[in-house]
């Protein structure tokens, strides 16, 4: 995980100034380094489902508080490190041969 971000779609009062790698951080810090979220064509429309089923029932309960909670992964090639570690296991196991 390289960030957390709390997002309410404001930015009043909405900075976390002393950012540590633990911090969650708010809309205004989310808005200076990151920018968009992005999302592959299946998950564009469960999202947007989610958020409108979320919305419809806050708003039924006269709720007007909704955050967006926000984890940014590092991407990894996973074939490349599936690679490395079958070249590792291949050292590994191979015979030493005596000289």
């Amino acid at each position: 995980m390289t960030a957390k971000y709390d997002l309410k779609g404001s930015t009043v009062n909405r900075e976390e100034k002393d950012v540590k790698s633990t911090s969650t951080q708010k809309d205004v810090n989310f808005n200076k380094h990151e920018r968009h979220i992005y999302l592959e064509e299946p998950e564009i429309e469960r999202f947007i489902k989610i958020v409108n089923k979320d919305s419809f029932f806050l708003n039924n309960l006269k709720i007007m508080d909704y955050s967006l909670f926000l984890i940014k992964l590092e991407k990894i090639d996973v074939d490349n490190k599936i690679e490395e570690n079958l070249e590792e296991l291949n050292e590994k196991s191979e015979p030493k041969l005596k000289e």
